[in-house]
């Protein structure tokens, strides 16, 4: 049976047949506020806007990695981009622009983060057969996952508490 939703994509060089995951993260607590999945020739600066409409308790900053710049999806009023700085063949970064983006990778390294969780911990692969079918499936991963972080989140404070009643 043919997947008629999937189209074909790549990242590196290597070319896949399937699906991509969009989300937006709150960096602070790493919890997924929104998570969007799209047909893998879909680029990611194609969902950035829409992942963040209707978000009212954001900070209203943005971080990404250099695949956002230029992007065709504007940002919605009033968010504020940190996006990282793209060299070219003949115009490299120079150390202003290097610095600049590892102090931002930093920040949007929370978000890589989380999908390292996603795919390596909570075995986020998926073999499914149409769009929504596979949207419900990382769906639900996501929601197992922001659990398991605010399990942990609790975890963390009630220590917390403790270490400072002692």
């Amino acid at each position: 049976m043919t997947d008629v939703d999937a189209r074909w994509g790549g990242k590196h060089g290597t070319p896949m047949f399937g699906y991509k995951a969009h989300a937006a993260v709150d960096n602070k607590n790493k919890i997924i506020r929104h998570i969007e999945t799209t047909p893998a020739n879909v680029h990611d600066s194609k969902a950035y806007g829409s992942l963040l409409k209707g978000d009212k308790n954001s900070s209203k900053v943005v971080w990404a990695d250099s695949g956002y710049v230029g992007s065709g999806d504007p940002l919605p009023e009033g968010y504020r981009e940190h996006i990282c700085s793209k060299g070219f063949r003949d115009k490299p970064l120079s150390e202003f622009q290097k610095n600049c983006n590892r102090r931002k990778s930093k920040v949007h390294c929370r978000v890589e983060h989380v999908f390292g969780q996603l795919k390596n911990v909570m075995n986020l692969f998926i073999r499914t057969i149409g769009l929504k079918r596979t949207e419900a499936k990382v769906k639900m991963v996501a929601l197992c996952y922001n659990m398991t972080r605010l399990a942990t989140l609790t975890r963390i404070k009630l220590r917390e508490k403790r270490t400072l009643a002692a």
